[in-house]
């Protein structure tokens, strides 16, 4: 593009987004440019702009919570979540993340509610189920249902170093 000056690529990519606004992979490199150039509160107002004519429209959920996370709203970041899992109850990835993002804010039980949620949705990697399912049966004080998950996550991934590491701090052994 011969652009010198990152404001110069920024009004490429803005013009580009508007002229085909249909176009995810415009779409995306354009919010992925906008939080490098303007930060995390200039996506969230660009997501609120767009709203249901964005073409990123399966992917905004994680975009703004993302944003909301980078701004230290966690609250906002998990909201953003739920709002994503109502709008696509079938997105098993979706429904993955949010359960390990409950987790991480401290809501265990909430968590398992959501991971049981995202395997009936669809399949999920059997090792990563396994072990965001110990992490939650740890943080729920259940060290029998950790190891379970743990045997069934190490015989999933014999070679992820970092179910070996858990199932060696829980004496989890297959």
């Amino acid at each position: 593009l011969g652009l010198h000056r990152p404001g110069e690529a920024m009004v490429v990519l803005e013009d580009a987004t508007r002229r085909d606004p249909a176009s995810s992979e415009l779409r995306a490199t354009y919010i992925e440019a906008l939080s490098e150039a303007r930060g995390p509160a200039a996506v969230i107002a660009d997501l609120e702009r767009t709203g249901a004519s964005d073409p990123l429209k399966s992917v905004r959920p994680l975009i703004l919570a993302r944003a909301w996370s980078a701004l230290g709203r966690r609250d906002s970041a998990l909201a953003a979540y739920r709002a994503g899992v109502a709008d696509a109850p079938a997105d098993a990835a979706l429904r993955f993340i949010y359960a390990s993002v409950l987790l991480d804010a401290g809501q265990p039980a909430n968590a398992s509610r959501e991971l049981a949620a995202a395997g009936r949705a669809g399949r999920l990697q059997v090792a990563r189920q396994a072990l965001l399912a110990a992490r939650i049966a740890l943080a729920l004080g259940d060290s029998a249902a950790a190891r379970t998950a743990i045997v069934s996550a190490r015989a999933a991934a014999p070679a992820d170093t970092t179910i070996a590491q858990l199932a060696r701090t829980i004496g989890a052994h297959p």
